[in-house]
């Protein structure tokens, strides 16, 4: 079954079709105009990808990402938890209320100088970007992820302790 569309045209293309109304289909015409472009932009894409199914591998990209995201809010949760339990109450205390400045740092400073110092060891590298505005290195969606992960685990140790103190 056919699907209609409505497409736009320029005036002055408008008058120059009313013109040749009865010598075109314009429906027809366009069709395998469509067709045309179409078929050229698979022939090209075809050629540049050697065959390859591109959508696997956005699919299979997009769940390597997912996992990756996921291995890093993990891996914060587990070490956030690790550091409350050898915290000071006081700290934990404000790891649990941090706040994330504009360069995506917490806002206090000693949590910030913690994340700088461990985003600044080379396991923990591909959590921070150039930032040339700042002339530093700030957390890229990894960090983010990461300190969003360790905090989640702070909370999570202070909700576990909190009604035995």
């Amino acid at each position: 079954m056919a699907k209609k569309i409505t497409i736009s045209v320029p005036n002055d293309l408008w008058d120059r079709m009313n013109k040749w109304r009865g010598s075109f289909n314009f429906s027809k015409t366009f069709q395998a105009a469509i067709e045309k472009r179409i078929s050229e932009r698979e022939k090209f894409l075809e050629e540049r990808t050697g065959g390859i199914d591109m959508n696997a591998i956005v699919e299979r990209l997009r769940d390597e990402k997912i996992e990756v995201e996921g291995d890093w809010l993990e891996g914060g949760k587990k070490d956030g938890f690790d550091w409350a339990s050898e915290a000071h109450y006081s700290a934990v205390q404000k790891a649990i209320d941090m706040e994330i400045d504009d360069l995506g740092f917490p806002e206090d400073p000693d949590l910030r100088e913690h994340f700088q110092n461990l985003f600044a060891l080379d396991e923990m590298e591909s959590c921070v970007e150039w930032n040339n505005a700042y002339r530093t290195n700030v957390p890229n969606e990894f960090g983010d992820l990461y300190i969003e992960g360790w905090q989640n685990g702070v909370k999570e140790f202070w909700n576990q302790i909190k009604s035995k103190i």
